[in-house]
């Protein structure tokens, strides 16, 4: 009864042993089957890469330095081999079948730089072209009368502003003053019409009135060549205690060196 026991049991074992010997050498067929098949997919990728050949660009138009007058850009060119990656400054163009592509870009005055790239299978080359813009003679009318108009309308307010300043120093005529701080100022050129505009503060303890800053323009040997007026607070306007308000005076075609400015007010 024992030996039947015991070869039943060495049967198992036997079985047993040859179920787990079975199921190692599965697993190394499917080991080895997975390596080989990752080898050739990886041997394929490197024969594939290696004998790739680097992209070719050719721009067909528009010619190098060619200037445009237009702010459409039509850019034809090709690229090879087939399937290749295409970008024209940064942006991504199709290809035709026969790897010709056609892009529309929108370019600036001046000079403008046009950057082809082609890219495949990690290899990239790249084409640089410059090109002009140049204004067409309508555009470049258009500009001369849009300057002038700006010019004409510059003109006409700051002669508007002098008029005005004309008006305020009439009604100022013959009235008490005293000074008042200039805190900024600078001279603006518009066109030729020169003026000082800036900043005044009331540094004292009561209202100023009719605060007027008188700027003298000098010559280089400190001659007078014209004075021109601002008004900071005129009619019922005034600056209370440590208020500030703007000035602009009136403008100037003469030249000069350089210019010095006073500020006064009145009290209530």
């Amino acid at each position: 009864m024992e030996k039947m026991q015991l070869k039943s049991f060495k049967d198992l074992l036997f079985q047993f042993l040859g179920q787990l010997k079975f199921r190692l050498w599965r697993r190394r067929v499917v080991v080895f089957v997975l390596g080989v098949s990752l080898f050739l997919l990886g041997g394929k990728f490197l024969y594939g890469y290696f004998n790739e050949p680097l992209p070719t660009i050719t721009i067909h138009a528009p010619q190098e330095n060619q200037e445009i007058l237009s702010d459409d850009l039509y850019l034809r060119g090709g690229v090879s081999p087939l399937g290749s990656k295409v970008l024209v400054n940064g942006q991504s163009v199709s290809l035709n079948g026969d790897g010709t592509f056609t892009a529309i870009l929108k370019i600036k005055e001046g000079q403008n730089t046009l950057l082809v790239t082609a890219e495949k299978r990690g290899k990239k080359a790249e084409l640089l072209r410059l090109v002009r813009r140049e204004l067409s003679p309508e555009e470049e009318r258009a500009r001369q009368e849009a300057e002038a108009k700006e010019a004409a309308e510059t003109r006409a307010k700051i002669a508007s502003q002098n008029q005005e300043i004309a008006q305020v120093q009439g009604a100022y005529a013959q009235r008490e003053v005293q000074k008042v701080r200039v805190i900024e100022h600078e001279l603006k050129d518009e066109y030729g019409l020169k003026r000082v505009v800036g900043k005044v503060v009331n540094d004292t303890d009561g209202p100023a009135y009719w605060v007027k800053v008188t700027a003298t323009f000098l010559d280089p040997q400190g001659r007078a060549v014209d004075t021109k007026i601002a008004f900071a607070a005129s009619f019922e306007k005034f600056l209370k205690p440590q208020e500030a308000a703007p000035f602009e005076t009136q403008s100037i075609e003469n030249d000069f060196d350089h210019y010095q400015l006073e500020v006064t007010w009145e009290k209530e």
